[in-house]
């Protein structure tokens, strides 16, 4: 995926440059903005040139993924779910078949580090 650092400048430049990098190669792009007005003008041009987008907030700036491809942009989508958060598994097993609780723990722990 590449990326683009788009904070600071002026409509419309995070959205020329994205077309761009878009027009260069069917590759997703993630955009880093710093604030909503681009966001949302970021999501209007995916949109009307049928591409996916999917916007989170990372501290004080937003990410913008645009793809062609749903698969990478729910990748984007699970990447950024337990951002910042920590989860407390308070049993040793998770759910009722000790094959499977086995294996998700094992899961689990591989994909927390």
């Amino acid at each position: 995926m590449r990326k683009l650092d788009a904070r600071g400048l002026e409509c419309p430049l995070p959205v020329v440059k994205t077309k761009e990098l878009l027009k260069e190669s069917s590759e997703a792009v993630e955009v880093l903005v710093d604030n909503e007005t681009a966001v949302e003008n970021l999501k209007k041009f995916a949109k009307v040139k049928g591409y996916d987008a999917v916007s989170s907030k990372v501290n004080e700036d937003y990410t913008v993924v645009i793809s062609s491809s749903e698969q990478v942009v729910e990748e984007k989508k699970a990447e950024n779910i337990l951002k910042g958060q920590i989860v407390v598994i308070s049993s040793n097993s998770l759910g009722s078949d000790k094959e499977l609780s086995k294996n998700l723990n094992e899961i689990f722990h591989f994909c927390a580090y």
